[in-house]
């Protein structure tokens, strides 16, 4: 396929200018910004039926402007301050936006983004109808056929958190699967009825690939919020036979109340969990249940999630840690060695800690890669250019692996800490 003139990068960019407003149904504009260092800034996750949703905002969006104030080159904080203010004024806010991948392409032949260019997106005034009567807590099943005509599926993912999971982006209207319950900001649970959810987002992608030369693919998918209650939970979400959505409950304990089988529907088993809420089938997320958390599921008081970027003065200069492969947990930690003239390190001006465990490797996360694999990774990083590493403390690392939950920088309590480049400064 022959490269895009600049004429046609221009006019296929897909820059929006997404105009969302709150909706009395729903809390929030429903979207995730990830948290980094530099910028661009991007929307790490859209909410399904939520007002980003329907406002034309999508996952892995860059971030422009927010209520015309140009925020491509600031930092975390002034973007989410910017997005703060907007939403407390009630008044709805405007964030233009293009895709990461039309970005980069856009920034690498230099080409200017227009504003006025922006195809525009209004959040509808009132949660449309298809939201309000979305089917709660409902995993579906979603038989994808190419006709005769068909080229595609019609249909558009994107990767998960960490390059783990998958989205699904977009479902293009008149294409096989916009005849399916299939639905932006769906989850991919399964293909084919072989689970996926964990893979690796570029896997996800290869088999779908191969599903399209067969002509059929069978999806299993949640929406985000169903996603997250089972994720809270420890609800594994898996398939059962050709037309069940069932859902396979981990052994917790929800007081007195327990399931008089190991398997049954979301609505059933939020039907044990809250037996005093009549109607489970209402809408509206302001009539929704109440989560139960077990008792070893109480979020940490104090969650000590940090995303430390260290520079350092000059090449012979050193990071200022030490990185240790613990094996039989199988875990990095890094421990803080003295800087030059036995002050303080780069890294621990940086905000590392002695103990902390290691996470991500400058977005990446590294915690199946080998110790060989990490180190080269960090010795990749030369002089002038900065190392990124998002670290937890012990008892986080700890809380997060009990309760089988992912550490990533899109989480909304993870610290921007300031980075030790002032030091270095002529």
């Amino acid at each position: 396929m022959s490269e895009m003139s600049d004429a046609e990068l221009s006019r296929n960019a897909n820059v929006r200018l997404c105009r969302l407003r709150v909706w009395p149904e729903f809390e929030g504009l429903g979207f995730n910004l990830e948290a980094s260092t530099r910028p661009p800034h991007l929307i790490r996750l859209v909410e399904s039926n939520s007002p980003a949703a329907a406002g034309g905002l999508k996952i892995l969006d860059v971030i422009l402007a927010v209520n015309k104030e140009d925020v491509s080159e600031a930092d975390y904080n002034r973007v989410r301050n910017a997005i703060k203010t907007a939403h407390d004024s009630n008044a709805p806010i405007e964030l233009l936006v293009v895709e990461q991948r039309f970005y980069q392409m856009l920034k690498k032949k230099n080409l200017t983004i227009i504003p006025q260019m922006a195809t525009i997106i209004n959040t509808p005034a009132t949660m449309p109808n298809e939201y309000l009567n979305f089917p709660k807590h409902t995993p579906r099943t979603c038989n994808i056929r190419l006709g005769k005509n068909d080229s595609s599926f019609g249909f558009e993912v994107i990767n998960g958190e960490n390059d783990i999971g998958a989205y699904i982006q977009e479902v293009f209207p008149n294409t096989p699967a916009s005849n399916t319950p299939l639905r932006k900001c769906d989850r991919i649970i399964e293909i084919d009825d072989k689970d996926v959810d964990k893979d690796i987002s570029k896997s996800i992608l290869e088999k779908l690939d191969k599903a399209k030369t067969k002509g059929a693919v069978k999806l299993y998918v949640v929406d985000t919020e169903t996603y997250k209650y089972a994720q809270l939970n420890k609800i594994l979400l898996r398939s059962q036979g050709q037309h069940q959505n069932q859902l396979t409950a981990s052994p917790i304990n929800h007081g007195n109340q327990s399931p008089s089988s190991n398997t049954s529907t979301i609505r059933e088993i939020l039907k044990v969990i809250t037996p005093s809420v009549d109607d489970l089938t209402q809408s509206t997320r302001s009539q929704e249940l109440p989560i139960i958390i077990p008792s070893s599921s109480i979020p940490l008081r104090n969650e000590n999630i940090r995303l430390c970027t260290i520079y350092r003065a000059d090449p012979s200069d050193t990071f200022g840690f030490e990185l240790n492969y613990h094996r039989r947990e199988q875990f990095h930690s890094l421990s803080i060695i003295p800087g030059r003239d036995n002050g303080r390190s780069n890294a621990e001006l940086a905000g590392i800690e002695t103990d902390d465990r290691l996470i991500e490797i400058n977005g990446q996360n590294i915690q199946n890669l080998s110790h060989e694999q990490i180190t080269q990774r960090i010795r990749a990083v030369k002089h002038p250019d900065p190392l990124e590493l998002l670290v937890t403390d012990v008892s986080t690392f700890e809380y997060y692996k009990q309760q089988q939950k992912v550490i990533h920088r899109g989480l909304p309590n993870v610290k921007i800490m300031p980075t030790n480049r002032s030091m270095h400064s002529q």
